[in-house]
């Protein structure tokens, strides 16, 4: 019995492969489905002890962050004048070959009315 113990103990063990989380992207548009740089999206994984992840989105209105797959999450993209947008769950599957990255898209909206203003050879929009 003791040498099935030590065999056991200084026998080489493989450690289970840990996945490598693969690239998530939210892509965040205004109205007119020109990508918006500077918005809050938050992503919260629906499981214990899961921590939000917090990014902006770039110049090309993509926000990039790294999530593991097999997990459901929870998807909100803040930016100011706009409504804020909200992804109760989404359930992120494991990339494939052919498909690699998981890509989410929200088209934001005004939170309020837009009223052009002209004068002295400008023109301003205001959001009310």
């Amino acid at each position: 019995m003791l040498i099935f113990l030590l065999l056991f103990l200084f026998s080489p063990q493989t450690a289970p492969k840990q996945a490598n989380p693969a690239m998530r992207i939210v892509h965040v548009t205004d109205p007119g489905l020109v990508p918006v740089a500077g918005a809050k999206v938050a992503v919260k994984g629906l499981f214990k002890k899961a921590r939000p992840i917090t990014v902006f989105t770039d110049g090309d209105g993509n926000a990039k962050f790294r999530i593991e797959a097999d997990n459901d999450y929870a998807v909100e993209v803040k930016l100011f004048g706009f409504k804020t947008k909200h992804l109760e769950r989404a359930h992120v599957s494991k990339p494939s070959e052919t498909s690699p990255a998981t890509n989410v898209e929200f088209h934001m909206e005004l939170s309020g009315r837009m009223v052009t203003v002209h004068g002295c050879g400008f023109q301003e929009i205001r959001r009310r």
